[in-house]
């Protein structure tokens, strides 16, 4: 059987640690070609850029820091995204104050946690005998941890849970590359719903709003804040994770 070889890209949202942030999430996007994707998503970064003027320094597709200025761009980040023929991607999305989460029982450190998690989202996206390649957010490892990021995603080859391969695995600054800020967006999205429908009066932004509901539109859910998949060609994953 022919190997097919996929890049997913991974971002982060909220935090893991201790905080008055009650969600946690994580966002794959798995691609075999990206050309496509990566193209809409450099032009609309181009024009958002252009329109910005002097205020477009360092800017990014980043879901908390959607503007009307820039709003139009994002919703056509999104509309880009859904115009794929085929696409993959998975919303793993964590309720701090679940009592069934618990991260301690499993990782000596919040480090350890969130590379155990990204392991679990990573194995849970990678199809039997498909061989990817992950590009993941940068997330500085703590001084004095062992644990390099990489080396513990590649470490899944040897969990025999794993159907697939990781063939090879990068950090990056989420700058660097506009399709993990695809994630980010379609992340935000998911986690923004959520938020909206178990504590209200924190999900007030409109430009929030707005974007999140082009993504839930899309998709034709009423919600995007439960455990949901819309199937192939376009698989659309919203993962409320209780693992623990």
């Amino acid at each position: 059987m022919d190997t097919a070889r996929s890049i997913a890209f991974i971002d982060e949202a909220g935090v893991l640690g201790p905080g008055s942030q009650r969600y946690f999430s994580l966002g794959l996007l798995k691609l075999q070609d990206t050309a496509a994707l990566t193209e809409a998503v450099h032009l609309k970064y181009q024009r958002v850029r252009g329109r910005l003027g002097a205020a477009s320094a360092g800017f990014e597709f980043k879901f908390n820091t959607v503007k009307d200025a820039g709003l139009p761009f994002f919703l056509k980040v999104v509309d880009a995204y859904f115009a794929l023929p085929q696409s993959h991607f998975c919303a793993m999305v964590i309720d701090k104050k679940s009592p069934l989460f618990d991260w301690t029982k499993h990782s000596p450190s919040v480090w350890d946690a969130y590379i155990g998690y990204s392991q679990t989202l990573v194995r849970a996206n990678t199809s039997p005998h498909e061989s990817i390649c992950v590009l993941a957010d940068y997330l500085s490892k703590p001084r004095g941890n062992p644990k390099y990021y990489e080396r513990e995603i590649l470490g899944l080859n040897d969990d025999a849970r794993m159907t697939g391969e990781v063939f090879n695995v990068c950090m990056l600054e989420s700058h660097a590359s506009l399709l993990i800020q695809v994630v980010d967006v379609l992340l935000g999205a998911v986690a923004y719903h959520v938020l909206r429908s178990e504590e209200p009066t924190k999900g007030t932004d409109p430009c929030k709003i707005v974007l999140a509901e082009r993504v839930r539109a899309h998709l034709g859910w009423p919600t995007l804040a439960v455990s949901r998949l819309h199937a192939e060609p376009r698989h659309f994953r919203v993962w409320r994770y209780t693992g623990g």
